[in-house]
C-alpha cells in the first residue's frame, strides 16, 4: 500500500512535468524503453539497490544508463532521487503508476484480451476495438494473451467488467445450468 502512495507520487510529479513543459509525449516514451530496459535485465534494479556498493558507483551506473538512453533531464532525475532515497527498487511500479495516468489524461483503456489462439486474435481485434470504443467511450489498447484452454472465442476485461465469448465458458455455463 506504501510502496503505490509513493509510486503514485513519483508518477504524478512526472506527469505534471510533463504536462507544464509540454512533453509528456516524450516522458512516456523514454518510461516505455525504461520499462523495457528493466524487464530485460531483472537484475539491474538489484544492482542498484545493492548499499555494499557505493552510492558514487551506483549513481555513475544510473548516469550511464541515462546517457546511453538518452533520457532527458526530468527523467534522469527521477531516477536519481529514487536511488538516493533507497527507493530504485519502486520503479516499475512508479513507470506502471506512470503509464495509469498518462492513459487516464489521454482517455485511454487497456483491454485485456484472452484468446484460444493468438492467430486469431489479429483477425478480430480492429473490429473488437470499434465496439469496445463504442461501448466505452473511449480510446482502447489491447493487452493480449494466449490461453488454449479457452478451447475457442475469447474472453475480454475492460475495468470490472468481463465478457466471456469463449467455448469454454459457455460449456461451464451449460454446466451449471444443467446442475440448476
Amino acid at each position: 500500500m506504501k510502496e503505490m502512495v509513493l509510486a503514485n507520487r513519483y508518477a504524478k510529479a512526472l506527469v505534471d512535468l510533463g504536462l507544464e513543459e509540454k512533453c509528456l509525449e516524450r516522458f512516456k516514451d523514454e518510461a516505455a524503453r525504461l520499462k523495457k530496459a528493466v524487464q530485460a535485465e531483472p537484475r539491474l534494479l538489484k544492482i542498484l539497490s545493492y548499499r555494499e556498493l557505493s552510492f558514487a558507483k551506483r549513481e555513475a551506473i544510473v548516469a550511464e544508463l541515462s546517457q546511453k538512453m538518452m533520457l532527458s533531464g526530468p527523467v534522469k532525475n527521477i531516477l536519481r532521487l529514487l536511488l538516493k532515497r533507497d527507493r530504485i527498487l519502486l520503479l516499475p511500479s512508479v513507470l506502471e503508476a506512470f503509464e495509469g495516468c498518462v492513459r487516464a489524461i489521454e482517455k485511454v483503456v487497456v483491454a485485456k484480451v484472452t484468446v484460444a489462439n493468438k492467430n486469431a486474435a489479429t483477425q478480430l481485434s480492429s473490429q473488437l476495438k470499434t465496439a469496445l470504443e463504442r461501448m466505452t467511450g473511449k480510446k482502447v489498447e489491447f493487452d493480449i494473451k494466449e490461453d488454449v484452454g479457452l478451447i475457442g472465442g475469447l474472453q475480454v476485461r475492460v475495468g470490472d467488467a468481463i465478457y466471456d465469448a469463449s467455448i469454454k465458458g459457455e460449456l461451464e455455463r451449460i454446466q451449471e445450468s444443467w446442475s440448476s
